[in-house]
């Protein structure tokens, strides 16, 4: 038989803690105290990866702090049942912190023999035809660090490199993002209370998410950054003629920050936030900041798209992107034809997150390549480049356009993301610290 616990928590957590479904059980991971399969609070698993052959459909899991690194820390935990995640506990799962004191991390190794490329986290039921009722997967309170995935060039961990070196037995950078969730046909999704940093995806998001047909999507609460690819991905895998049909997203209360491309020459990535083409998305109050490109990517034009009261930061080539035009945050509510509404949003060059000098000196160093100036052969002043290193706090100076760059997503740690989404900026816009709650036992 199944073991079951119930959890009664802070009202705080409640709306993120729903029952189980009715065949459901709870599983419990502690990287300190894990050990073999039996997965209670008294005898939990000491890693994710463990059992995830083992999980079913209407199962959560809850995993205490430390850092899990993957079934013979292989980095890549792929699970295809519709189960609750939550991160964040106190090692006695009695107290909940998942950004301050009881982080919950998912990391890997470079090195490791049982290396497998893909998401850290993957919850994929794209392929199942036997989920006719409604489902949800939930994935709330993890902290995504891909920088001991990497492969960097040297030991200042200063630019990634993308392939394997087999005499070194180094593998290559992964080419996906940190957190990647897709449902199928009436599935809903929650990602919550979520960082991901240090992802080098070629194309997708740090954070991505699938709906389908009729989907419920909700993102809140989540910081992604410095990854390349773009922060975040909000996609669909149901293309009806219907609205109605179209998978809803709510996207509010984020943070994308440092959105590289995947490489300096690239012509894609680089943004904060991307949307697909048969969506419905309502984006507010999210924080769209140092993107290589935009702020947010319309180039496929969502259905339907509400993009209110968002903060743009310095995105160098434009605040959004509609097919092919780009728009200044002052033009977006005039010039869109796409956007079903286009009120409160605003620019801002003046703020500066307080994130570490040294990294900060690291990431003015990349060379940002723009293809027209490149094929030109054209040396110019990287564009925003000033503007980039003055609200970071550092000394004017040009940049050439180049090609190749001695600096590229140059490892950033934990306590500097936190610090660009842990509480609101200008009081209101992106994420804040989920704080602490107790379980009443």
């Amino acid at each position: 038989m199944k073991a079951k616990a119930t959890w009664v928590i802070a009202a705080a957590y409640a709306c993120a803690w729903v029952a189980p479904q009715a065949w459901g059980r709870d599983w419990y991971v502690s990287a300190a105290r894990g050990a073999g399969k039996t997965g209670t609070a008294e005898k939990p698993v000491k890693d994710l990866g463990s059992i995830v052959s083992r999980l079913g459909d209407g199962d959560r899991v809850f995993i205490a702090e430390g850092t899990y690194l993957g079934r013979g820390d292989n980095g890549c935990d792929q699970i295809d049942k519709a189960v609750e995640i939550y991160g964040g506990f106190a090692d006695d799962f009695s107290k909940r912190d998942p950004w301050g004191v009881h982080k919950t991390i998912l990391s890997g190794s470079n090195t490791t023999k049982n290396w497998v490329q893909g998401y850290r986290l993957s919850i994929d039921l794209g392929k199942r035809r036997d989920l006719r009722a409604r489902h949800k997967v939930v994935v709330d309170g993890l902290i995504v660090d891909h920088g001991d995935r990497n492969r960097y060039a040297d030991k200042t961990d200063s630019k990634i490199v993308r392939m394997a070196d087999p005499k070194t037995g180094k593998n290559p950078t992964p080419e996906y993002g940190g957190i990647s969730v897709a449902v199928t046909k009436l599935g809903d999704i929650v990602v919550r209370n979520c960082v991901v940093l240090n992802t080098a995806s070629s194309g997708n998001g740090a954070i991505s998410v699938w709906g389908s047909e009729k989907s419920e999507v909700t993102v809140e609460n989540n910081i992604a950054c410095n990854n390349t690819g773009y922060g975040f991905y909000l996609h669909t895998a149901f293309y009806p003629d219907e609205l109605e049909r179209m998978p809803q997203f709510k996207f509010s209360h984020n943070v994308a920050a440092f959105s590289s491309k995947p490489d300096p020459g690239a012509t894609h990535g680089g943004s904060g936030l991307k949307v697909d083409a048969a969506t419905r998305v309502t984006a507010e109050w999210n924080v769209l900041a140092f993107g290589d490109y935009y702020g947010v990517d319309n180039a496929s034009q969502a259905k339907r798209f509400v993009l209110n009261n968002n903060l743009f930061v310095v995105n160098l080539q434009g605040d959004y992107l509609e097919f092919d035009t780009k728009m200044k945050v002052a033009d977006i509510e005039d010039d869109s034809d796409k956007l079903e509404e286009a009120t409160g949003n605003v620019a801002s060059d003046k703020l500066r997150p307080k994130v570490s000098r040294e990294w900060a000196q690291k990431y003015l160093s990349r060379q940002v390549v723009d293809r027209n100036a490149k094929e030109a052969d054209v040396k110019a002043v990287q564009s925003g480049a000033n503007e980039l290193r003055s609200i970071l706090g550092l000394p004017l100076e040009g940049t050439s356009v180049g090609e190749y760059s001695d600096v590229w997503l140059p490892r950033i740690g934990i306590d500097d993301a936190l610090v660009c989404g842990n509480k609101p900026v200008l009081e209101k816009y992106g994420s804040k610290d989920p704080g602490q709650s107790e379980p009443i036992k």
